[in-house]
């Protein structure tokens, strides 16, 4: 056997074991993963796809084999469900706690990820067939997460029969399309839902406020990069200076969204075309410094997690509008126009447990909060989990949705355990919020560290 034929051989060990996680996830994500992985392996191995190492010389297979142990471990980890840790802190799932599968596996995934390395025995075997592409590699990567996606979307329709309660597919949709905030403050208006903190929300607010105890709701900020520049100066004083670069939206930076931040086939805010409303220059409308002087209103923690008696809401019981209803009769809370709404599903506790966050399947809020949002005029809706995967409905942003459609600000990954359990101390789950983001010019959101203020 050639070495040509030991690297494909081996790459195919690597396909075989990150194929898992294509089938756990099912997100793209998860694809760019596999290709950045065996990009990786291929530099390592020599040229496979054409390309060398980063010395231009093939390098030993025991440096193969090397990656390919670190990418099974990789691997593996995706593959544990919340449960026990290991002596080393690893998660790992004991057989009283496989209450929730972690893998759907499609056979005709498995089997079209293993085809990968086919072409490598019929090359040993003095075939005609050539070594793997890298489009080959594509539609292999492209087969397993389709059959992810299809377990998912299996998934999904069970969820959407599985309640009385539920909404239809057309009653679902109609939320949106029939209830949007479009033209409700004028056809020019850029900050929506914002606009129902007035003066006087903001003056009722401020009257909430009874002892002072205040809770940051921000997580710890630590940019990608991160450059200090000291100057000296006479007598041993001296300045120091810091440079930051870092993207702020995702799962990392508690940050607040713009409403030009997301956008469906029908457009952005307001009904906007976002080839005009966002450019390479920045966002042309519906920026973050639309809220300059700040969101500073009345704040209502739900806590699902103590309504439930659970630590954390599971992936496969998200929250509902409904629950929200009960959650909030049941805290003796009213939420009214104008409301910032902290929805608490214990995602720290979720992933202390050895929950996964990023990608494919997750807990959260399911599409029918929407309607709650809409029905008591929510202003800023704040969570710790967002959109809970995957959503029945089949919606491009089921949570997200309320941005664009309704105008509400939205404050993504906050840090909401603390507030959690500064509302249970101080037995009331409402206060004053202080929502205040950067004035970045054509920003489509910013970094916050939001407060809350008893």
């Amino acid at each position: 056997m050639g070495p040509h034929v030991r690297r494909v051989e081996g790459l195919e060990r690597e396909a075989a074991s990150l194929q898992a996680v294509v089938v756990a996830r099912g997100a793209v994500a998860v694809e760019e993963r596999l290709l950045i992985e065996l990009d990786r392996g291929a530099g390592r191995t020599g040229s496979l796809w054409g390309r060398r190492s980063r010395r231009g010389h093939r390098q030993k297979d025991g440096d193969a084999a090397c990656h390919r142990r670190e990418c099974e471990s990789r691997a593996s980890r995706h593959l544990r469900a919340p449960g026990t840790r290991t002596a080393h802190g690893s998660a790992q799932t004991s057989p009283s706690q496989e209450k929730r599968p972690i893998l759907n596996r499609s056979a005709e995934a498995c089997q079209s990820v293993s085809e990968c390395g086919s072409m490598s025995r019929n090359h040993a075997s003095g075939g005609m067939s050539m070594a793997p592409t890298r489009r080959r590699f594509l539609s292999t990567v492209s087969a397993a997460a389709a059959g992810a996606g299809m377990a998912r979307s299996a998934r999904a329709a069970e969820a959407l029969q599985s309640d009385a309660r539920m909404p239809s597919q057309a009653e679902m949709e109609a939320v949106y399309a029939d209830r949007r905030n479009w033209g409700r403050w004028g056809d020019d208006d850029q900050k929506g839902a914002v606009n129902l903190v007035t003066a006087e929300k903001s003056a009722a607010a401020a009257r909430l406020v009874r002892n002072g105890r205040r809770v940051s709701m921000s997580r710890v900020f630590e940019p990608e990069q991160h450059f200090i520049r000291k100057s000296p100066r006479p007598s041993g004083a001296g300045a120091c200076v810091d440079y930051l670069g870092f993207i702020y939206h995702g799962q990392t930076v508690t940050h607040i969204d713009a409403l030009c931040h997301m956008w469906d086939v029908d457009g952005m805010w307001g009904g906007r075309d976002p080839d005009e409303g966002v450019t390479t220059q920045g966002a042309q409308w519906g920026a973050v410094d639309a809220w300059k002087d700040g969101i500073v209103t009345k704040g209502v923690l739900l806590d699902v997690p103590r309504h439930r008696s659970e630590p954390y809401v599971e992936p496969d019981r998200p929250v509902h509008g409904w629950e929200l209803e009960e959650i909030a009769e049941s805290e003796g809370v009213s939420v009214e126009p104008g409301d910032a709404l902290l929805v608490y599903s214990g995602k720290d506790a979720f992933v202390r447990a050895g929950g996964e966050y990023a990608g494919g399947d997750r807990p959260g809020l399911s599409a029918t909060c929407a309607k709650f949002i809409r029905d008591h005029d929510v202003a800023l809706l704040g969570w710790d989990m967002m959109d809970a995967r995957p959503d029945p409905y089949n919606l491009a942003f089921p949570m997200h949705g309320v941005l664009f459609n309704f105008g509400v600000a939205l404050l993504d990954n906050a840090l909401l355990e603390p507030l959690a359990g500064a509302c249970a101390e101080e037995n009331r789950y409402e206060f004053m919020f202080m929502g205040l983001p950067l004035n970045i010019a054509r920003g489509t959101g910013s970094p916050t560290n939001p407060i809350a203020m008893f």
